[in-house]
């Protein structure tokens, strides 16, 4: 059997210190082998290359201008001369998002005999109503009445050509 114990560690006898590491001689300080001081042969010394040259040339230097306003102006006594009128939060047209809705509705629901026409007529005029008042200013939603207006118009020549070919076969 060998007298090393298993796994590699000592438990701190035989002359090792306390984790099997052994204790330096000497208090812990290994004195020098030579006199010499210590070199560093390993790092090359790199040459000094002398700093570029730049031609220096006169080059004319303009005066910077003065603060202040430009001659004949007078100056502001407060800031905001420069500024436009603050923005206001424009508002969404609630006829256009009804004219909207009642124009998706009534594609979605012109098969119902009579819900599908009104809901069409009412687009249509919601929509008209939306496209006007998005058009002012400060107010927002033209594409929205747009998008009714087209929706209820569709519906509507559905219920037209509809009624157009009842008509004819009844006849």
């Amino acid at each position: 059997m060998s007298d090393t114990p298993q796994g590699g560690w000592n438990s701190g006898t035989e002359g090792f210190g306390p984790g099997g590491f052994a204790a330096p001689d000497g208090g812990g300080f290994v004195p020098p082998t030579s006199d010499a001081p210590p070199t560093q042969s390993a790092i090359p010394v790199q040459p000094s290359y002398p700093p570029p040259s730049y031609p220096q040339g006169s080059y004319p230097q303009a005066p910077y201008p003065q603060p202040g306003p430009p001659e004949g102006y007078a100056p502001q006594l407060y800031p905001g001369g420069y500024y436009g009128p603050p923005m206001l939060r424009q508002q969404t047209s609630g006829m256009a998002v009804t004219g909207m809705v009642l124009g998706i509705l009534s594609l979605v629901l012109f098969w119902a005999s009579l819900l599908g026409p009104l809901l069409a007529l009412l687009g249509i005029v919601f929509s008209s109503l939306g496209l006007s008042q998005s058009s002012k200013p400060g107010w927002t939603g033209k594409g929205m009445a747009i998008a009714g207006l087209v929706c209820s118009l569709i519906s509507m020549a559905f219920w037209v050509l509809l009624a157009i070919a009842i008509a004819s076969f009844l006849a």
